[in-house]
């Protein structure tokens, strides 16, 4: 086990829990994924993992997401 694993696995936690915690403030419209490859979302195929990949089901989700990301993501 190499030094940075800890940290890793706490990153993945953190980011597990940011997923759950975003899902509470938005509807069922709202797609929320770990880990999404963005080059499926970009024209020329490029991007890696996204921690938290987030499509807003609405206006008023994209304003929720906004308002959380603006807070910290707390």
């Amino acid at each position: 086990m190499n030094r940075c694993e800890p940290i890793l696995e706490q990153a993945a936690r953190n980011h597990a829990g940011a997923a759950e915690e975003l899902a509470r403030h938005v509807s069922e419209a709202t797609v929320i994924r770990r880990d999404e490859l963005l080059a499926k979302h970009t024209t020329l195929r490029v991007g890696g993992p996204a921690d938290v990949y987030v499509e807003p089901g609405s206006e008023q989700d994209l304003a929720a997401i906004l308002a959380w990301c603006h807070e910290g993501g707390r």
